[in-house]
């Protein structure tokens, strides 16, 4: 067509966005000029003076919003096409997840249902009974919530229930607790369970264990751990005081440099998340093994200082949740005047069950190193 002919036509349309091949670039510059709208150029490959095709920003979430009001997460094409894990799942037919629309991990499901042809069951809300219901059908993996998990767990498994309808429980959300995952593997012995980790910034996961023998070994002998790194993603654990690189079995901040991860936070200065070198900030601490497995323990605001001491709430929390009439709880610290923080608990027992403050405090406190003990109260 002759510039003439796409200029009638484009006036007539009146587009916003043009994508165009980066040959044709010259020509629409020409078109744009004598449109009477003056839509955004976007360029299939490389171009200085206009947006690429795979850094355009084609979708924005929202983060969770638990330090500040919440913050739109922008992914790009490349972003939401770089995964190797889009590729992972030929072996499945049928999937289920309560994952929450609000979440990036929820567009990251519904795609990769379409690039590899699986079927999807679409559930209404979580209430703890539906995970049973659901085991009237065949399903290759149910993605639940670490919390969604911990109400499922106290469940009673109903009568005449074939639990190997079941292949693969996937927790996301919180770091998966021994205690836990014990309970979860007695109650669905047929079942798979592994420990997924992920963030509205990761188009996927960053982790994940191989579906062939080896990787179902590792994921059945490291129940905790999240996987190992998948192809394509740079990682490194870093010491939160010295920024220094950290080795095997060492705790640090997580970072992560990946094709999938982010371009950064709408009408916000993202540089004190993603640096000058690219590497995305998780707030998350982790460690790996000598076999490469990760390790999430816990997110690196929650944590906390008692005199000089680190406290991570999650190894109370592990404490606490193997009690057999505590249903879910939370550590915190509540402020002291001259040492720092105290240990405090809030917990949720199982219906109709009773426990005293006094009771939890020795519970936790008979188990625990002193700087753990529960001094705030529970």
């Amino acid at each position: 067509m002759s510039e003439q002919e796409i200029v009638h036509l484009l006036s007539e349309v009146g587009p916003k966005i043009i994508f165009v091949d980066k040959d044709a670039v010259v020509l629409i510059e020409g078109v744009v000029e004598k449109l009477k709208t003056k839509p955004l150029i976007v360029v299939f490959g490389e171009n200085e003076k206009y947006s690429s095709f795979c850094q355009f920003v084609t979708s924005i979430s929202a983060d969770s919003g638990t330090t500040a009001m919440p913050k739109g997460i922008c992914h790009s094409h490349r972003s939401m096409l770089s995964n190797k894990l889009h590729c992972e799942f030929k072996d499945l037919t049928c999937i289920a997840w309560f994952t929450n629309p609000y979440w990036m991990t929820f567009y990251f499901g519904i795609q990769r249902c379409f690039l590899n042809g699986i079927r999807r069951y679409i559930l209404p809300p979580f209430t703890g009974t539906d995970t049973w219901a659901l085991l009237g059908f065949r399903i290759d993996a149910l993605t639940i919530g670490t919390l969604q998990a911990l109400t499922f767990v106290h469940l009673p498994t109903p009568a005449h229930t074939d639990l190997g309808n079941l292949v693969q429980l996937q927790l996301s959300g919180l770091p998966l607790l021994e205690g836990l995952a014990r309970k979860l593997h007695e109650k669905l012995p047929k079942t798979r369970i592994s420990n997924v980790y992920g963030q509205s910034e990761l188009f996927g996961w960053p982790f994940a264990f191989a579906s062939d023998i080896k990787g179902r070994e590792l994921a059945e002998k490291f129940s905790s751990s999240v996987g190992v790194p998948v192809d394509g993603v740079d990682w490194k654990i870093v010491d939160l005081d010295t920024g220094k690189v950290l080795g095997q079995n060492q705790c640090g901040e997580l970072m992560l440099k990946a094709g999938f991860q982010f371009k950064g936070y709408l009408n916000y200065d993202s540089s004190d998340t993603i640096d000058s070198d690219g590497w995305y900030r998780t707030g998350d601490l982790a460690y790996y093994n000598d076999e490469n497995c990760f390790f999430i323990v816990d997110r690196i605001k929650d944590i906390f200082k008692y005199k000089a001491y680190r406290i991570l709430p999650s190894e109370i929390e592990c404490i606490l949740l193997d009690h057999p009439i505590i249903k879910n709880a939370v550590v915190l610290g509540l402020p002291h005047q001259t040492e720092g923080n105290h240990s405090m608990a809030l917990i949720e027992l199982l219906e109709g069950k009773a426990i005293s403050a006094d009771e939890v405090v020795k519970y936790v406190d008979e188990r625990v190193a002193d700087k753990h003990r529960l001094r705030g109260g529970g």
